[in-house]
């Protein structure tokens, strides 16, 4: 449908997810070397909900190119695009089960904690291993690539998400559930955690630039691409600078934070989603049109659930 194929959606959801484990793994860290083990506590949420995502989305991709099955399915014929993704997720299988697994074993002790157990997983170790398993995958060019720039690519540009977008939705998670008690911690780490994200574009940048004489083609989907980038360099330095300032001055929660913040996380999710959907269908200005729609769709969520679910998770001194 619209030129975007079923496995697509799926390698949509697997980058999200790890993306967003990679994010959380660490901040987590940061957030225990700075002595913020509640905030640290609260990522876990964040944590178990994306590696269950990208465990989803990685377990329905192996079975829907069918990449453990034996060689020899005659008539099936799969592009070379799809036997190169069979090949990159039989190499990355034993990573990707530790990964399960240490997530699995982590969820259970930390999470479930059985009474029989005396002693839990230290964070600072949980956080710190995770991160580590998560850039393997997402750093090693699992891949048949032709030379080492394609593998430089390839890495680069799958690694970046872990700064932009698994940062940003980090962010909105904190700003989401935030307790009065943490409101300074917040406002000090925003700006760091803001550079994170500069820097993830940055790398974001240095990837295409490797690809770019002979990948670069004037594509409706390019050309919102850029769009997209540019809106969020323009947003991002109000966000991190005077409208930040401003939402932790205030007296209450201000719309211009949120609208602000609509923006970012639409934009990431946009970008990261139009990586993966190649044959796209849609031009300039009807994707122009759904992005704006879905910039009003978070933003009404995100005033719903202000309303409904948050106003006594604000910090109390902005919002008397």
């Amino acid at each position: 449908m619209f030129g975007i194929e079923f496995y697509e959606i799926l390698l949509f959801l697997r980058q999200l997810g790890l993306a967003t484990v990679g994010a959380a793994s660490l901040w987590g860290a940061v957030f225990l070397l700075k002595k913020q083990h509640v905030l640290a506590q609260k990522l876990l949420w964040i944590f178990f909900s994306a590696l269950s995502l990208f465990l989803f989305a990685w377990i329905a991709l192996a079975l829907y190119t069918c990449a453990f099955c034996a060689e020899a399915h005659e008539g099936i014929l799969l592009a070379p695009a799809f036997e190169t993704l069979k090949y990159a997720m039989r190499e990355q299988f034993f990573v990707l089960s530790a990964l399960a697994l240490w997530g699995i074993a982590g969820f259970f002790i930390i999470i479930v904690k059985p009474k029989f157990l005396k002693k839990s997983i230290n964070l600072h170790y949980f956080y710190g291993a995770s991160f580590l398993f998560v850039s393997i995958l997402l750093l090693y060019p699992w891949g048949d690539t032709e030379s080492l720039r394609h593998s430089v690519f390839f890495s680069l540009h799958a690694w970046h998400s872990v700064l932009t977008l698994g940062t940003v939705i980090v962010v909105d998670f904190l700003f989401a559930s935030l307790k009065r008690t943490h409101a300074s911690f917040l406002q000090k780490i925003f700006p760091q955690m803001t550079k994170a994200i500069w820097l993830g574009l940055g790398l974001d940048f240095l990837s295409s630039g490797l690809i770019f004489d002979e990948a670069f083609a004037i594509t409706p989907k390019l050309l919102f691409t850029q769009t997209l980038v540019g809106i969020i360099i323009i947003n991002g330095a109000f966000l991190s600078g005077p409208i930040m300032r401003a939402a932790f001055s205030a007296q209450k929660p201000l719309k211009i934070a949120a609208v602000s913040g609509s923006i970012s996380i639409v934009g990431w999710f946009s970008i990261t989603a139009l990586d993966t959907f190649r044959s796209l269908i849609f031009g300039y200005f009807e994707l122009v049109v759904i992005y704006i729609a879905f910039v009003i769709t978070v933003y009404c969520f995100y005033e719903i659930i202000e309303k409904l679910l948050l106003r006594n998770l604000w910090p109390k001194h902005l919002s008397e």
